[in-house]
């Protein structure tokens, strides 16, 4: 419905060029990106270095807690239709690496044995 409205999408991975961009393409990079950022308040915004980020939790050591292969793919499903979308250009970045199923392997088949009662 509102995609005809949108012109511009940045990607979290790559802030540093996309959040001036974004600034920029509505005028107020001027007003609220040049300076006034950073520990001294002498940067811009959206170039900050890894020295001056305190608020760290481990989350990325903590995400294996709860995200796990079938979960992933799950996630993947729900958001097909963004990930298809060329406007986005997302890519599936498979963080939790199942390499060991193998969709083509016989193993994983549906056979006439599935669902059968155990006696």
């Amino acid at each position: 419905k509102y995609w005809k409205y949108i012109n511009f999408v940045g990607h979290f991975e790559q802030l540093s060029q996309d959040g001036p961009a974004l600034l920029k393409k509505i005028g107020a990079w001027d007003e609220f990106g040049t300076t006034g950022w950073g520990k001294y308040g002498n940067g811009t915004l959206f170039q900050t270095s890894a020295a001056d980020q305190t608020h760290t939790t481990g989350s990325s050591g903590k995400v294996w807690q709860w995200l796990f292969p079938a979960l992933e793919r799950k996630i993947e499903s729900y958001y097909e239709g963004d990930y298809k979308h060329p406007l986005f250009d997302f890519h599936i970045t498979n963080l939790t690496k199942d390499f060991w199923i193998k969709g083509t392997d016989k193993i994983y088949a549906k056979g006439p044995w599935d669902g059968a009662p155990i006696v």
